[in-house]
């Protein structure tokens, strides 16, 4: 079980910016050049928009248990990276690390609360490049409340996903 996930939730926003054609954020550790490659053999065209989709608190643990409940989502998935995680593993650290690409100690989130991240995150290269950026999030959930401010929409949804059908 240690050999999985070998690959740092660091390396995901400078390789999630180099598919998108846009500068890395400025804390970023390295890419993964054999994503970037595999990704653009599937996508022969470059591409101009991604979806990204954080269900919170999916551990390898679950892939592990529960792999009947897995296999619908992996059966329509070109391809799946299991990211090692940085520590605490807490919501709101990991998607700091995840947006921004640098360590706890750098993005400023080292425990479980929710500042606003003032380094250069993925959203602000999106945004700085023109491209269109939405959030669909909980008002004061850890994604949305740690990358407030930064001038993309968000659209506010309850917890059960019924949305409030505004954007803020």
């Amino acid at each position: 079980m240690k050999d999985l996930n070998k690959l740092s939730l660091t390396r995901f926003a400078a390789t999630v910016a180099d598919i998108t054609n846009v500068e890395r954020p400025a804390c970023a550790d390295q890419p993964i050049l054999w994503l970037e490659e595999a990704l653009s053999d599937l996508c022969k065209e470059p591409f101009d928009r991604v979806f990204i989709q954080n269900p919170d608190c999916c551990g390898q643990w679950l892939f592990d248990k529960y792999p009947d409940a897995i296999e619908p989502v992996l059966k329509h998935t070109q391809v799946s990276v299991p990211f090692q995680t940085v520590m605490p593993s807490v919501t709101p650290v990991c998607f700091g690390t995840m947006y921004t690409g640098a360590q706890p100690s750098v993005h400023g989130i080292q425990k479980y609360e929710k500042p606003i991240i003032k380094i250069q995150s993925l959203f602000d290269s999106w945004i700085k490049a023109g491209k269109k950026v939405l959030m669909v999030a909980a008002e004061d959930c850890s994604l949305a409340t740690i990358f407030k401010d930064r001038g993309f929409d968000i659209i506010n949804v309850t917890e059960d996903g019924i949305g409030q059908e505004s954007l803020a």
